[in-house]
């Protein structure tokens, strides 16, 4: 080959090692190579297997377990009362783009008159910041909603409640150095958090926040044209497709 050959990275393999007999049976009537398959995921019982294979109700969480949710739930309800602006601030990726979408649908049917805002992705960036803060200002917005980003926006809501803005953060980010001076801040990944499941995305915030305030009251058809987005975006957001993410995809 003209140039000499080609040389790569060598990487190594690390292949799990093939379960057990034991392990197999474990898992119940299931084909054999199913059992093999799910046994290399570390399923080990046949509860477990049942519950992977259908992917029934039991993997969805009840979204009052998570932190600071009841409080957001309180702050929105306040605002339906007084016919408040509401503003969803996203992220401008495929997980807070669906994210803002469904808080859009879910805080309408719940009463209010959301408006949305994605940054744009040069000039401003990822998450809250100062200027997005000063126009939804100008628009008359006196809390936000964020959805995929703020728990490491601490400046920015700051500034917004100096601008009399309360802020609701939801995100499923890791939580680092000071908390912001939010509302609430529901993110299972939050310190303290007596959540089971660690892997929503942003848009999978957005719906628990969603479920927690349309449920009580619609409680057969809360999540229409919403877990089509949550789907989407928890799909495209490449989240681990386990659990309760296994249970919003399918």
């Amino acid at each position: 080959m003209p140039g000499g050959p080609i040389q790569g990275r060598r990487k190594r393999w690390r292949v799990t090692e093939p379960p057990s007999p034991e392990d197999i049976s474990a898992l119940g009537d299931i084909p054999p190579l199913v059992a093999n398959l799910l046994a290399r995921r570390g399923i080990t019982t046949s509860e477990e297997a049942r519950e992977f294979l259908e992917a029934g109700p039991g993997l969805f969480e009840d979204p009052g377990n998570l932190p600071e949710i009841a409080l957001a739930v309180e702050r929105l309800e306040i605002a339906r009362q007084k016919a408040e602006t509401v503003a969803v601030f996203g992220d401008f990726d495929a997980d807070g783009v669906t994210g803002t979408a469904l808080m859009m649908r879910a805080l309408t049917r719940y009463g209010l008159l959301p408006m949305p805002y994605i940054p744009h992705r040069v000039t401003e960036g990822h998450g809250l910041n100062n200027g997005a803060v000063d126009k939804l200002k100008d628009q008359g917005a006196t809390l936000i909603v964020t959805v995929d980003c703020g728990v490491t926006d601490v400046g920015p809501i700051a500034h917004a409640k100096n601008s009399d803005i309360d802020t609701i953060v939801t995100d499923h980010h890791l939580v680092t150095g000071s908390r912001p001076d939010a509302i609430a801040i529901i993110n299972p990944r939050a310190p303290g958090s007596n959540y089971a499941f660690h892997h929503l995305t942003g848009v999978g915030m957005a719906l628990k926040l969603s479920q927690a305030l349309l449920e009580p009251t619609h409680p057969a058809d809360w999540a229409d044209g919403l877990m089509e987005l949550a789907a989407i975006g928890t799909i495209t957001d490449m989240a681990p497709l386990v659990d309760e993410n296994r249970y919003i995809v399918n």
